[in-house]
C-alpha cells in the first residue's frame, strides 16, 4: 500500500490487500484519501464497507482487464464501491484513467 499527497489531492494506491489487510490497515493508519485505486480488481475479498468508509474517497479506479476469468469487479464490491464513491471508473471500460490536480479540483480524463 502506497500514499501519495501531491497540493490538495492524497491518493492511496492498495495494489492486492484483502480484508485481513485492510482491518489492520484501519487500526494503524489515516487512510483518508480523495483517490482510491481498489484493492484486487474488485474481489469479493477487498473493499469493506468500513474500509471505503475510512478512506471516503471522491474518484475510486479499478483496474481490471477485458478477458479476466476471475470476473472482476465482483457485483457485491462494485455495489459498495458505488455508495462510497462519487465516481467510479473500471479500466476495462474507461480505459487509462489520468487524474490531474488542479487548483484543489481533481481532473479525471480517460482514453480507450
Amino acid at each position: 500500500m502506497e500514499f501519495v499527497k501531491t497540493g490538495s489531492a492524497r491518493a492511496i494506491f492498495t495494489a492486492d490487500i484483502g480484508a485481513n489487510i485492510e482491518e489492520y490497515i484501519l487500526k494503524k493508519f489515516d487512510i483518508g484519501a480523495d483517490i482510491l485505486k481498489v484493492p484486487h480488481h474488485g474481489s469479493k475479498y477487498s473493499s469493506s464497507e468500513a474500509f471505503l468508509k475510512a478512506i471516503n474517497p471522491k474518484i475510486a479506479i479499478i483496474e481490471v482487464g477485458k478477458n479476466n476469468a476471475y470476473h472482476h469487479p465482483t457485483e457485491e464490491a462494485f455495489d459498495r464501491l458505488v455508495n462510497a464513491a462519487k465516481n467510479v471508473f473500471r479500466t476495462d471500460q474507461n480505459g487509462t484513467v489520468k487524474i490531474v490536480v488542479q487548483e484543489e479540483k481533481l481532473l479525471v480524463f480517460t482514453e480507450k
